[in-house]
């Protein structure tokens, strides 16, 4: 039995088996290659296919020859793609993520910020967060600069891109921006008052500073 290391190629399922091709240098020529495929022994509960390699890196595996009969059987891999992740995290840190280039869906435990996350960018390269933050003592959930944020007190604050939001705390709603009631205009912009005596009038009335419908 020996170890040895290769790149990962593409991956497929062999009667009910994961297998990945592992491609191994031949002498010092990288792209002289001997193909093979070998089984994928991972974490319970964990199951990845390897990125295609590019300009910006590849996957490889540790695998072993000749073990229980098989040829070879693959027990470890990384990505030289997203060795980035390392400089964002401190010791206590684990960080589960997508493979290949940019990582880009992150599920994120750090230690001594006491902080559980899960993030990734849209299709237009926009990130989304949602953060439960126990050394600041609140969750956040973060899209497109919007933002709702539950605080250690138990209010909730709902913002949106352009400012305007709603404070919920201690029973009562406060409201941030202008406030608009579509159909009620009518209702806001007018009262009854005494014309004679058994009858009333519609008198104008001025809108509420803020208020449109």
């Amino acid at each position: 039995m020996s170890a040895e290391i290769g790149i990962l190629g593409a991956a497929q399922v062999t009667a009910g088996v994961v297998t990945w091709q592992v491609n191994v240098a031949i002498g010092n020529d990288n792209d002289d290659v001997e193909p093979g495929s070998g089984d994928v022994f991972q974490g319970l509960g964990l199951t990845s296919l390897a990125s295609p390699k590019d300009d910006e890196g590849y996957a490889e595996c540790v695998f072993l020859r000749d073990v229980g009969g098989k040829p070879q059987v693959c027990i470890g891999a990384r990505d030289t793609r997203n060795a980035k992740l390392v400089g964002r995290m401190q010791p206590g840190d684990t960080t589960l993520h997508s493979t290949g280039p940019g990582s880009v869906a992150q599920c994120f435990l750090k230690h001594s910020k006491k902080q559980a996350g899960l993030a990734t960018d849209d299709v237009d390269g926009k990130s989304m967060l949602f953060l439960l933050d126990g050394k600041n003592k609140k969750a956040q959930l973060t899209a497109r600069g919007a933002m709702i944020q539950i605080d250690e007190d138990g209010s909730v604050a709902i913002t949106e891109k352009g400012g305007a939001g709603l404070i919920l705390r201690d029973g009562k709603i406060s409201i941030i921006g202008d406030l608009s009631l579509p159909g009620l205009t009518g209702f806001l912009m007018q009262c009854t008052s005494p014309a004679s005596p058994g009858g009333s009038a519609a008198a104008p009335m001025t809108a509420v500073k803020g208020v449109s419908g």
